[in-house]
């Protein structure tokens, strides 16, 4: 039977923040990244992001999105702004932009060019 586990943790270094989902199965264990970011991101992701279920739900897919939103925001003042957008968001929304940005269908462009 197959076990996931969905993570926001430091790097070994402590120098970046990774969204990872852990995979438990009868091939062993494995660990597959989503998304990372580190600097003055990781901080707001530590303040603002915090996750740990064992499926993907709603909460881990919002995570996901403002890991991504971090990554693609210039500022620490555009990146709070962003941040606040997608905990506002609804559920339908959220799903969109979590697909959207795990294909990379430009997702970040569309993401400023619809909400700067």
């Amino acid at each position: 039977m197959r076990q996931l586990n969905h993570v926001l943790t430091k790097s070994k270094s402590g120098k970046s923040m990774i969204l990872k989902v852990e995979i438990n199965d009868k091939y062993g264990k494995q660990k597959v990244t989503f998304s990372s970011v580190k600097g003055w991101r990781m901080l707001l992701a530590q303040k603002h992001l915090l996750v740990e279920s064992d499926e993907w739900n709603d909460d881990v897919a919002r995570k996901f999105v403002g890991m991504e939103i971090l990554r693609c925001s210039k500022n620490e003042y555009e990146a709070t702004k962003f941040l606040n957008i997608v905990k506002n968001l609804s559920i339908l929304e959220i799903h969109f932009w979590a697909s959207k940005f795990m294909l990379k269908e430009r997702a970040a462009r569309a993401w400023r060019a619809l909400y700067s």
